[in-house]
């Protein structure tokens, strides 16, 4: 395991975000994992931040809510096959850790896993929320991002740890 500064990761965030990241968070009975593909790195109130986007519908919203604490799995090898699954099953039918070459591996600092087949992994604690507002969106992205009016809650979390585990 080898520490990296958070700012040290800007180019490797924007250059893998696009093809998808694990979110995982829990609540201290359950833990999920789900796919990211926009957010990032963030400085704000004096710290530096990672925002994620959850939906209400999602699974992990209610897990997030219930625990204030994330991990994002960063893989830097081909893991194609594992994050579309993880990214259109939801948590509440299937358990992703079990069977399907996503394996629950336990943080450094935060009590909820990371992915053990990524290699770069960032930990978390939510230290503001906000809704997004439909009347403060652009009408193109709307209709392209929200068609069906789901907007997402974005979460600001502190980054605790980043570090390399491969």
């Amino acid at each position: 395991m080898r520490q990296v500064k958070a700012n040290e990761l800007s180019a490797i965030v924007f250059d893998q975000i696009a093809s998808g990241f694990f979110l995982n968070t829990g609540n201290g009975t359950e833990n999920n994992t789900m796919i990211i593909g926009w957010g990032g790195l963030q400085f704000i109130h004096g710290r530096q931040c990672f925002l994620v986007p959850v939906r209400e519908s999602r699974h992990t919203y209610k897990l997030l809510n219930e625990n204030g604490y994330f991990t994002i799995s960063i893989p830097l090898h081909d893991m194609k096959e594992q994050i579309k699954f993880a990214g259109t099953i939801s948590g509440r039918d299937v358990d992703k850790w079990q069977g399907h070459g996503i394996t629950k591996a336990e943080a450094q600092i935060v009590n909820v896993p990371i992915v053990e087949e990524c290699e770069l992994h960032i930990e978390c604690k939510v230290i503001s929320q906000a809704d997004m507002l439909d009347a403060a969106l652009e009408s193109e992205t709307r209709a392209r991002c929200y068609p069906k009016g789901d907007l997402h809650r974005l979460y600001m979390g502190e980054i605790l740890s980043c570090y390399y585990t491969k």
